[in-house]
């Protein structure tokens, strides 16, 4: 049965570095389960970050969560 998986470009435990919630839509990104694991655990994540954060980098930051394409990649590596 198809499904997909909630991910957050900017997960939660960075709460701490950020003064609104990280839990908004723009932060929110829906992943297969394939490419949701190649995030987390995979050698390509940093191609897959780079390619959302490009999707979202505007989103994010109407959201007040202005972020460089940097920040990302360090929160999962």
């Amino acid at each position: 049965m198809p499904f997909v998986e909630v991910h957050r470009l900017i997960p939660m435990n960075a709460q701490a570095y950020f003064n609104h919630s990280l839990d908004v839509q723009a932060n929110l990104i829906c992943l297969c389960p394939n490419c949701h694991s190649e995030i987390h655990y995979g050698v390509r994540r940093d191609i897959l970050i780079e390619k959302l954060y490009k999707i979202r980098a505007e989103p994010l930051k109407r959201a007040a969560l202005d972020v460089s394409l940097q920040e990302p990649l360090e929160y999962y590596k």
